[in-house]
Parts: C-alpha cells; structure tokens; sequence
C-alpha cells in the first residue's frame, strides 16, 4: 500500500527569480534505476540521468512535490533529514519532479522512467495552500529555516 507525500520548501527570498534545472549529480543519495516493460514487450533499464527535467523559475513562496511510497516519518522522513538536509540539497531534489520513492538510500524520480512527461511530474510553486490543495499526501513535510517539519495529515 502507497503511504503519499507532500514535500514542500521554503524559497529563499533571494532565490526569486533564479533559473535552476534538477542535476542528479547533487543528490546525496543514487536516483535508482527503473526496469521497465515497454508497448512491444522488451524490457528497458532507464539509466539514471535528468533528461526529462527542464530549468526552471523559481517563483515562492513555495515549491512542491509529491511523493508516492513509503511518506511516514520513519522512511520520507527520515530519508529527508539525513540526507537532504541543507537548503541546497533540498532544492534540487524537489527541481527533479515527482518521486515514486525517497527512501532506503535511493530516490525514485518519475523523470527517468520511460513515457514520462515534465508537464505531469514538474514542481508545484506558489502559497502554501496552493501546493497542499494540488498534491495528495498523508504526510507534509516542509523545509523552512534549514530544518524539515513532518506530520501527518
């Protein structure tokens, strides 16, 4: 079963209006890699990389993404505050898009799996409320002032 999540940063008032693109290179933790069935029935490994991924705007307040598997505090959480816990860090992981999974050492971002399109898996930015309304999640988990918050929700 899902346990989905909402991760949410705080953009930096001085990061408004700066372009970034997501680099895989950056994350603390290996994008995993996909095994995947295609139309034809051949099976395709999606190599690690950002291909999918576009630079982006950063607007504020805030940015979002969601998070498929395993959202509780114990696994999301617990990914978030060990390894993704500096401003920087955080923010290219969310500038990656969507996950299946950040959990176990690994993040699992929907731009590397075959079919995948930027429009459907790209951040969420504007006011909190915006964010929480467009992305279903059990669990929020927001990074503001250097520090993740999580709850269940």
């Amino acid at each position: 079963m899902s346990t989905p999540s909402k991760i949410i940063l705080k953009i930096k008032k001085e990061d408004v209006g700066r372009k970034i693109k997501f680099d895989a290179t950056k994350l603390p933790t290996p994008l995993k890699e996909w095994l995947e069935r295609d139309e034809n029935g051949k099976i395709w490994l999606n190599q690690v990389g950002d291909d999918v991924t576009e630079e982006i705007t950063l607007k504020g307040p805030y940015i979002g993404i969601y998070c498929h598997w395993d959202g509780d505090l114990e696994s999301v959480g617990a990914e978030l505050a060990e390894n993704y816990n500096d401003y920087e860090t955080a923010l290219n992981l969310i500038v990656g898009g969507f996950c299946s999974g950040i959990a176990s050492g690994h993040v699992a971002h929907y731009a590397n799996r075959i079919g995948t399109k930027w429009k459907d898996i790209k951040p969420i930015q504007g006011s909190m409320n915006k964010i929480c309304k467009s992305i279903y999640g059990n669990y929020k988990y927001v990074f503001e002032n250097n520090v993740w918050k999580g709850k269940e929700i």
